[in-house]
């Protein structure tokens, strides 16, 4: 899980926001503000226990836990219309690949936490972008 999070999600984010790479076309540094707005006018789940901070500020220093709710819950809504399609689709790729990942490993302790489940189902759901069919 951590490599996954601390590993693969924050290498993303620093490619995405450093200014190193503002001539990239993946580069959205320039929307920190937004993104934040974004977050702070979003309703966290109640299975969220840590209330989102300010993103344009800490993203850098995102631990474990704040990488996954990102991951889960923010991303996708987060960065739709804001990070170009292709790489919005690999990233919803990694949140579907990390999702079953967690429901997997941790399957034992999630089997009574069906609130969990559906919740998660539904932001799947929520956040699809359009795929291609391959």
């Amino acid at each position: 899980m951590h490599g996954i999070l601390l590993g693969i999600t924050k290498t993303l984010m620093h490619l995405w926001f450093s200014s190193n790479n503002s001539s990239k076309p993946f580069f959205i540094g320039n929307h920190l503000y937004e993104i934040t707005e974004k977050i702070q006018n979003m309703t966290p789940q109640d299975c969220i226990e840590r209330l989102p901070c300010n993103f344009e500020k800490h993203y850098a220093n995102f631990k474990a836990t704040e990488l996954q709710i990102w991951l889960l819950f923010y991303s996708i809504p987060c960065l739709k219309d804001i990070l170009p399609d292709k790489y919005l689709e690999n990233l919803f790729f990694l949140k579907v690949l990390f999702f079953f990942w967690v429901i997997i490993s941790q399957g034992p302790r999630l089997q009574g936490q069906l609130i969990y489940w559906r919740h998660s189902t539904r932001i799947l759901q929520t956040c699809m972008v359009k795929v291609p069919v391959v």
